[in-house]
């Protein structure tokens, strides 16, 4: 599913594949490590990815980063962070299909 999602399901490609992703991380050291970590992921793919950061920033998902993640066809990717405390926030991503994931160590990534 995820897969199909980005263009990736079917036969190799030449075409260019870009992730949009919104960046929740618990500090400032942590989000750049979370960022770094995910835009290699696209430099050392065999395939021509392209992670695009929409958004960054520290703290749990708002209802901002949520419809930035809508409109853009992201995820939600939370580090350090025990869940996401704005209630209305995790109610907006259910109710509009985005997905946040949330772990605890950056190598889960």
């Amino acid at each position: 599913k995820v897969l199909d999602k980005y263009g990736m399901g079917g036969e190799d490609t030449d075409e260019t594949i870009r992730i949009p992703v919104v960046i929740k991380a618990d500090a400032d050291g942590s989000l750049e490590a979370v960022r770094d970590a995910m835009l290699a992921i696209g430099e050392d793919s065999k395939r021509d990815i392209v992670i695009d950061p929409i958004c960054l920033g520290v703290g749990s998902p708002t209802t901002t980063d949520v419809t930035m993640a809508k409109e853009s066809g992201a995820s939600v990717f939370c580090f350090g962070l025990k869940g996401t405390s704005d209630k209305a926030a995790a109610s907006l991503a259910e109710a509009e299909g985005v997905s946040i994931v949330s772990n605890d160590v950056i190598y889960t990534l």
